[in-house]
């Protein structure tokens, strides 16, 4: 996403059909494979990402950032310490929190909604194990304490733009399904971990890329931990995919245009990310997702077909 607080004010996600905190918080679903390797008999490879060394910001740039190679950067923010109660100074801000479904599947997208709730009963639930919810990139902007917690930003070029978010769910929690973004991004894992299936642009067309609004992201059907080959039969036809647990401190690099997707693992998992472009992108490219933003805010682009709202 090409630095919305900075074009539009909007977030990535959203707000879809939200509903009273008093909702049921969800069940786990009972889909938790982690190692996309075997598939309904079929075998297929998948790789671990070999971690490097972090060694400055002109070295990744030009290995990493202008190749569009994806990095993993073992203990990379092992320094930055959010705990509960640096959480906590949040306090009761509503949050949107998903439940159901994939949004970013046709058919998840049917079955997802999300409930209105204070942030602290969000993550008090989630420690207590009674809410399977899933905060999806919170703006760390809006709580400058925290924000000055972490530093993504320190990984890219210092005349850049981006924003900073915060994630927040368990291993029950709802997982992002398989898209890409059109900004560069890094996922940094402050506890718990993270799940993470990568794969290259080129093997799009095996990934069954669906037509939901998701401004600056394209989704995809495919579940590309546990797919189904009986319904998504070309996915057997991809080559390269990584198969990536975060810990925490490790921080991964995800090249705008590769397709990810992303499940929390364990008790609760915290991670922040952070979406960066140069200025020359913003103005390229940005001001043209700012106008479809705002003719799908107004209904007149892909009404009810979207991540944002119910499809």
């Amino acid at each position: 996403m090409y630095s919305r607080s900075i074009l539009s004010g909007w977030g990535k996600r959203g707000a879809r059909g939200q509903e009273s905190s008093r909702l049921d918080c969800g069940r786990a679903p009972t889909n938790t494979r982690d190692n996309p390797k075997k598939w309904h008999g079929n075998e297929m490879s998948s790789s671990t990402l070999p971690s490097t060394e972090w060694q400055s910001a002109t070295h990744f740039f030009t290995e990493h950032i202008t190749k569009r190679k994806p990095a993993l950067f073992k203990r990379g923010c092992l320094g930055w310490r959010i705990n509960k109660d640096d959480l906590g100074s949040i306090g009761d801000v509503q949050v949107p929190v998903s439940l159901g479904g994939c949004e970013e599947t046709t058919t998840g997208n049917r079955q997802s909604r999300k409930i209105v709730m204070p942030f602290n009963q969000f993550l008090t639930s989630l420690h207590e194990g009674t809410c399977h919810g899933y905060l999806k990139q919170f703006d760390l902007s809006q709580h400058p304490t925290l924000r000055n917690q972490v530093l993504p930003e320190q990984f890219f070029p210092p005349m850049s733009l981006g924003t900073c978010n915060l994630w927040v769910g368990s291993e029950g929690s709802s997982n992002t399904g398989l898209h890409n973004d059109d900004e560069n991004n890094v996922l940094c894992q402050i506890s718990g971990q993270k799940h993470v299936v990568l794969i290259p642009p080129k093997e799009r067309p095996y990934l069954y890329v669906n037509s939901l609004y998701d401004s600056g992201t394209e989704c995809c059907d495919v579940d590309a931990s546990d797919p189904n080959l009986n319904v998504h039969p070309l996915f057997s036809n991809v080559t390269t995919i990584y198969s990536i647990v975060l810990n925490p401190g490790d921080v991964l690099f995800i090249p705008k245009y590769w397709y990810h997707q992303v499940r929390p693992k364990g008790p609760v998992s915290i991670s922040v990310n952070y979406f960066n472009s140069s200025f020359r992108e913003c103005v390229r490219y940005g001001c043209m997702r700012w106008c479809f933003d705002v003719l799908h805010r107004c209904g007149l682009y892909k009404k009810g077909h979207c991540v944002c709202h119910n499809a």
